[in-house]
């Protein structure tokens, strides 16, 4: 099977405050990934339900993204682990 990428878009608005993966890292399911603080000052831990190799990381720490802004890019390695 052809591994798929996957764009991961943040939920939420606000300030990055900790990026938790780095570029060629794998990760596994419903890791978290990036720490978003928003405006009412709540810190939301993004996360994602596939495993994979993370391709691209898209924001730094201190970056102000949108919601449905793309954060990173991962690539589904199709693991079923049955964590989610």
């Amino acid at each position: 099977m052809r591994a798929m990428l996957e764009l991961i878009n943040s939920p939420v608005s606000g300030k990055v405050t900790e990026v938790l993966v780095k570029e060629k890292e794998t990760i596994h399911e419903w890791e978290p990934l990036v720490k978003i603080a928003t405006e009412d000052g709540a810190v939301e831990k993004i996360a994602y339900g596939i495993s994979g190799n993370i391709v691209s990381v898209d924001v730094a720490e201190g970056d102000t993204v949108s919601a449905g802004a793309t954060i990173l890019s991962l690539r589904d390695d199709f693991i079923i682990t049955g964590s989610d």
